[in-house]
């Protein structure tokens, strides 16, 4: 799915952001975040500067050889709804370990259904990542320790959001959303994923990755399962500098990136 320039970040929170939501071997979730990618090194940044220890590991894709991610965003509401894939980063303290924080990156859409869906959505780590070593994804941190801690790895499997970054509000994701499960296709042409609650993913040109509209909604019921929302709290965030690079001197049609025609531009 494609997304506009963020220029105003927003958090949905249920209570505030740093609200403990687990215990697994006596380890307190601080955050347990889904957000879109512009936040990923903002808030692993905080998190290290919360955990006043240098513990850390990110990992994304798929395990080599199958097309099982390493981390992902889990919807149980509806059978077969696909795993979306993200970006991860973990944080924790010095030992003994007795806080974690971890953030998945999708995009803001998928972030926006992880959140509000009822029952709410949760953080599914494949095993694999208990013996992968991390990727260092995040420039200026300590190396990526050589595998995620098991402690770590039962803290926060399965475990649900008690936060999202965003770059749209929750009243701009769903309209979106809803626009994309249309059928017939609404204007413009490329929408017409559904019929709801959900139909055909959108798969990327760039990666093994797909991306899958399903119906949610941000207050009242959960229009699969008829679970109540939980209340939340929108916060506004400081604004976000994206800035663009373009190699001018490609030109060459079609949708060489330097004429702005391209018929794909990826951004946060």
């Amino acid at each position: 799915m494609v997304q506009r320039m963020k220029t105003v970040l927003l958090a949905w929170l249920l209570g505030a952001i740093f609200v403990s939501t687990s215990l697994a071997q006596n380890i307190s979730v601080q955050l347990i975040a889904v957000g879109d990618g512009v936040q990923f090194n903002t808030w692993v940044l905080t998190a290290h500067a919360a955990s006043a220890a240098g513990n850390n590991y990110t990992i994304s894709g798929y395990i080599p050889g199958a097309l099982i991610p390493y981390a992902a965003m889990l919807d149980t509401r509806l059978a077969g709804i696909p795993l979306e894939e993200g970006e991860l980063w973990v944080v924790w303290n010095n030992a003994p370990i007795t806080q974690v924080w971890c953030f998945l990156a999708v995009n803001s859409g998928v972030a926006t259904r992880g959140f509000f869906a009822a029952p709410r959505t949760r953080l599914q780590l494949n095993p694999a990542v208990k013996a992968t070593p991390g990727q260092n994804l995040v420039p200026g941190l300590p190396p990526d320790a050589p595998a995620l801690p098991a402690a770590v790895f039962n803290a926060i499997n399965l475990a649900s959001w008690n936060a999202a970054m965003t770059g749209t509000t929750p009243a701009e994701a769903l309209a979106e959303n809803v626009k994309i499960l249309a059928v017939p296709p609404a204007p413009p042409a490329r929408y017409g994923y559904g019929p709801a609650p959900i139909k055909l993913s959108i798969f990327s040109t760039v990666a093994p990755t797909m991306r899958t509209p399903v119906a949610y909604d941000i207050a009242g019921a959960d229009p699969i399962t008829g679970v109540a929302i939980p209340a939340s709290i929108t916060t506004a965030l400081r604004k976000s500098l994206v800035i663009p690079f373009v190699n001018a001197t490609n030109v060459a049609p079609p949708g060489g990136i330097g004429s702005f025609i391209a018929a794909n531009h990826n951004h946060g």
